[in-house]
């Protein structure tokens, strides 16, 4: 009886180890590895991505209103090599496209049906090629897509921008202020400047920038997707700049409301 007891326990106490350990390897393969929010309004939405070590992940979009709250999540596999996120089998679902990019400390979905940008929370990636844009507080940079930002002539191609390359596009905007007195009355200082730059079939660096009075925006709001604004005078402009040939061209300023 006592052989019988003993066996008994063993056994419960093997098949408690086990189903321990295995509690412990689902864990341990759950952990998040990365989180990226778009922590200001989408369309009303508020987005978050979670990558988990077991190649998984969860989409998760929640909109909230008055009395209302509906939350949306999208599973889903993914590989990750150097920067790029590539989605498995049906994709990233909520924009229909396949890649992401990991680029200045945000995440930046290709080719969808719209475009989007998440900035990491957290990781535990390390990212093999760290941009030395991050510290550009007024400078934010979005990857060029035809079916997005259609401002450039056919046969380009994008193009990641440097560092001196910052410093080029805010000498040709300062020379673009000056000789446009009349019309941009405000100093390069006072805007924060989108970026979506390509190289042309000549091989010059073009950038077409969207500035915006920086007092209009959150620090980091203008960072998440170009301002499409139809007023407020000189405080919203654009502008096509060649920074090979330091010149610009097709400078649009809003007009009053």
């Amino acid at each position: 009886m006592r052989e019988i007891k003993t066996i008994t326990l063993i056994f419960v106490s093997v098949l408690f180890f086990q189903c321990n350990q295995k509690r412990n390897v689902e864990k341990k393969l759950k952990e998040e590895i990365l989180i990226a929010e778009h922590i200001y309004e989408l369309s009303g939405d508020y987005t978050k991505l979670e990558l988990y070590k077991d190649s998984c992940y969860t989409f998760t979009i929640s909109q909230k209103s008055s009395g209302y709250e509906k939350i949306e999540k999208y599973d889903g596999k993914y590989l990750i090599g150097k920067d790029t996120i590539k989605f498995l089998e049906y994709g990233f679902r909520y924009l229909d496209c396949d890649n992401a990019v990991l680029k200045n400390n945000f995440i930046e979905f290709l080719n969808g049906k719209m475009p989007l940008k998440l900035k990491l929370k957290e990781t535990k990636i390390t990212l093999k090629n760290s941009s030395d844009l991050l510290n550009n507080l007024d400078f934010a940079f979005f990857t060029y897509n035809p079916s997005y930002y259609n401002y450039f002539s056919k046969n380009v191609k994008s193009y990641d921008l440097k560092k001196i390359d910052l410093k080029t596009i805010d000498a040709i905007l300062n020379k673009c202020i000056e000789e446009n007195p009349t019309r941009l009355t405000k100093q390069l200082t006072k805007y924060n400047k989108q970026c979506i730059s390509v190289k042309n079939s000549k091989n010059e660096i073009e950038v077409y920038v969207f500035c915006s009075c920086n007092k209009n925006f959150d620090k980091e709001e203008f960072k998440y997707q170009i301002s499409m604004v139809n007023d407020g005078g000189d405080c919203y402009f654009s502008v096509l700049l060649n920074l090979t040939k330091k010149s610009y061209n097709k400078l649009n300023i809003n007009g009053r409301a």
